[in-house]
């Protein structure tokens, strides 16, 4: 059986560089910051964590005070508050959506989710902490991963049409469902012939920097990342060091995943941002095609204006979603049934 992570590919579909930081942006982040988890402060267990079955599926904040989770078994739509509490849970998910994938808010209220299976996006909203059904669309975007909400609209990784057309990675759907702006390279270029890499490269993580108009993307089996703006310029970019990539074999026709020789291979699993002009990448080491869990899990904190390496750290959990003053970590887990509420500090 595939594991999570490629069965996730397979339903899915620049380099390092040098960076020269201005004096002044030096000053800014100092090198050495790390993040210090304090107490754990509470506990978010999900209601169908006795079924011994993956529970989390997708978790999504709206950067103050609310949290939605959608459930991977029973395809409930969660919301609570930043302590935990439950809210409320519906079916809207259920109802309307094959695979619930990319979740963001657009707004402090109003989210919207991408179907993994079909081209299909739903956009809700909050009401008395329930969620209510706004619109919906069909946007012609496959391979989708990460998404991210960018200063009123729903910023989704993914391929246009078919991989071997796609001219785009990152794709603005508004509050209507549709698509109204697409931007940013794929990794592997846009040759027809790099089908294969591209679909290969396609599944990614994403963070939005509304501020900036900025959106970093991180390929999750290449490890390369990129900040991007809206008209698809390339801020910087950085590959964490000693990542070891899943490859691939292809045809005109087929493409098949190759697992490195001792079935050691690393994946970027999140990323977020901790504080204000800081984005946090954490890559996993996994072994072979059936890993419940990281063998590691290792951070990387990069200057969110210039790509700068701030630090890194080996110390931390998965962190799955972030609030102010409040991570949410599962672990090195690949299947919580509960997500960890820590308070934590960034500085030195």
């Amino acid at each position: 059986m595939m594991n999570r992570n490629l069965a996730f590919l397979l339903q899915a579909g620049l380099w390092g560089v040098a960076v020269t930081v201005p004096q002044a942006s030096r000053q800014m982040l100092h090198s050495g910051q790390r993040l210090t988890l304090g107490a754990r402060v509470g506990m978010l267990s999900l209601p169908s964590a006795t079924t011994g079955q993956d529970q989390l599926n997708r978790i999504a904040t709206n950067g103050r005070d609310r949290i939605l989770v959608s459930e991977a078994t029973t395809r409930e739509l969660l919301v609570l508050t930043g302590d935990g509490r439950l809210l409320s849970r519906s079916s809207l998910l259920a109802d309307h959506m094959a695979s619930p994938g990319a979740m963001a808010f657009l707004s402090p209220t109003t989210f919207a989710v991408m179907d993994r299976g079909r081209a299909y996006v739903l956009v809700a909203r909050l009401r008395s902490d329930s969620a209510i059904l706004v619109a919906h669309g069909t946007p012609r975007i496959g391979a989708t991963s990460g998404a991210c909400g960018l200063n009123g609209t729903f910023v989704v990784a993914g391929l246009e049409g078919t991989p071997a057309q796609s001219q785009d990675i990152l794709h603005e759907v508004d509050a209507h469902g549709q698509v109204v702006h697409s931007f940013g390279t794929p990794l592997g270029g846009t040759d027809s012939t790099a089908w294969a890499e591209r679909l290969l490269l396609a599944p990614s993580v994403v963070v939005c920097t509304p501020a900036r108009a900025v959106v970093t993307i991180a390929s999750q089996v290449s490890g390369k990342v990129r900040a991007i703006g809206e008209r698809g310029s390339v801020k910087w970019t950085f590959a964490p060091p000693h990542f070891i990539p899943m490859g691939y074999e292809s045809t005109s026709r087929s493409m098949r995943y190759v697992w490195p020789a001792d079935s050691l291979w690393d994946m970027v699993e999140t990323i977020f941002m901790p504080a204000p002009g800081v984005v946090a990448l954490q890559v996993t080491r996994l072994l072979g095609t059936h890993p419940d869990s990281a063998l590691s899990v290792s951070t990387y904190f990069l200057e969110s204006q210039t790509g700068r390496l701030i630090s890194t750290q080996a110390d931390l959990p998965l962190v799955r979603a972030v609030l102010p003053g409040r991570l949410y970590t599962t672990g090195k887990d690949f299947k919580p049934a509960s997500l960890e509420i820590h308070a934590f500090h960034w500085g030195l």
